[in-house]
């Protein structure tokens, strides 16, 4: 069936990059396209022929509605796959207005869980439920999205499909690398013997970088501390660092699009999130041998095991992050032991299977 997935933009995230693994993936197929709603100042590439980007640079335009409608009429989609808020307004409209005969799949990349004391989460929650009848499916990426979909919004649980997210293990494989790591740290100026922490995300604050970098006056090791992403909160970041006097130790990078040569470069990856539906940065830093930290909450202990394949610290404490950063440092044999735990545990997150089970529910419609 000829789907069109729609997204808000493509800035470096969860659902951008999840869409980039999969068009990469499929990059022959001819039945498979792709509408972003606006333009934005940073753009991840997805290498297929059926990306279309919106004219409109404006987060609301009509212009864009008639773009998307023109393309449906033009290439006959049958299936609208809506990530994201926005998206999914969107998709909603042009079965509505434009296309009954369009099935629709909402994909819950956990927008459902987060600001929920924010009234554009209650609309959000209202159209769920409010509109469930015209929706086919709803795609949960976690076992906490699918019980906000149930609890919050009164999906039937038989509407609901749980697909975790994946990624190119081959992309994320230390040995399939071109990048000499000792040369890439020296270009950062980071001394070889010193232990590299890694950030990756969004620096807006449910992403929780503030903990770890509040979590520096706790830390026992000479180290260097990787920010990648960019955000509202960067300017705040860079103040407490500032008054930390740790300047030196602090790089913020900005956008990254080479994360595999990032991970290459960290000795673990903190994930401090307040909270999380499937984080797709804890399964690429496993599957390159990266041993992760992460905050103890839902979506995030429920594909990391504590002890197993990363540490967890109590969520939003920076003394506990930096006591587990602590422990790692100082056992040589718990980097090891959680560096090769975590590469078996992320073998069952294979792009090829996630594009199998995609397609079948597709056809399933």
């Amino acid at each position: 069936m000829k789907t069109l997935h729609l997204i808000d933009s493509l800035r470096s995230g969860g659902a951008e990059n999840l869409l980039k693994t999969i068009f990469e993936k499929e990059v022959s197929n001819s039945e498979l396209f792709l509408f972003c709603l606006r333009k934005s100042a940073t753009m991840i590439e997805i290498l297929h022929p059926n990306i279309y980007i919106s004219k409109s640079e404006k987060r609301y335009s009509l212009k864009t509605f008639f773009e998307i409608k023109k393309l449906i009429k033009e290439k006959n989609i049958e299936v609208l796959h809506c990530h994201l808020t926005k998206s999914k307004v969107i998709g909603l409209l042009l079965k509505i207005f434009f296309r009954s005969s369009l099935k629709i799949i909402f994909h819950e990349h956990g927008e459902i869980m987060v600001n929920e004391n924010k009234n554009w989460n209650h609309l959000y929650r209202f159209i769920l439920r409010f509109f469930q009848n015209k929706i086919n499916c709803f795609l949960s990426t976690s076992d906490i999205s699918s019980k906000h979909l149930i609890e919050k919004c009164k999906i039937p649980e038989e509407k609901i499909i749980y697909l975790p997210n994946v990624v190119n293990l081959e992309k994320f494989n230390r040995e399939n690398l071109k990048i000499d790591v000792l040369w890439e740290k020296l270009r950062l100026r980071i001394p070889p013997y010193v232990f590299v922490i890694g950030f990756i995300g969004r620096l807006e604050k449910i992403k929780g970088c503030e903990y770890l970098i509040r979590s520096i006056p706790y830390l026992q090791m000479d180290y260097r501390m990787l920010v990648v992403g960019t955000g509202s909160l960067q300017d705040e970041l860079e103040n407490i660092v500032h008054s930390f006097h740790v300047e030196e130790q602090v790089l913020f990078l900005g956008y990254r699009s080479d994360i595999p040569n990032i991970l290459a470069l960290c000795d673990v990856v903190v994930v401090p999130s307040e909270n999380e539906s499937f984080p797709i940065i804890t399964v690429e830093s496993r599957a390159m041998g990266v041993p992760v930290v992460a905050a103890n909450v839902q979506g995030l202990n429920e594909v990391l095991r504590d002890g197993q394949t990363s540490l967890l610290f109590e969520a939003k404490n920076p003394k506990d992050l930096a006591e587990k950063l602590n422990k790692l440092y100082f056992h040589e044999e718990l980097q090891t032991y959680l560096s090769a735990n975590g590469k078996l545990s992320v073998q069952k997150y294979d792009v090829a299977s996630y594009v199998e089970n995609l397609q079948k529910i597709t056809d399933s419609l």
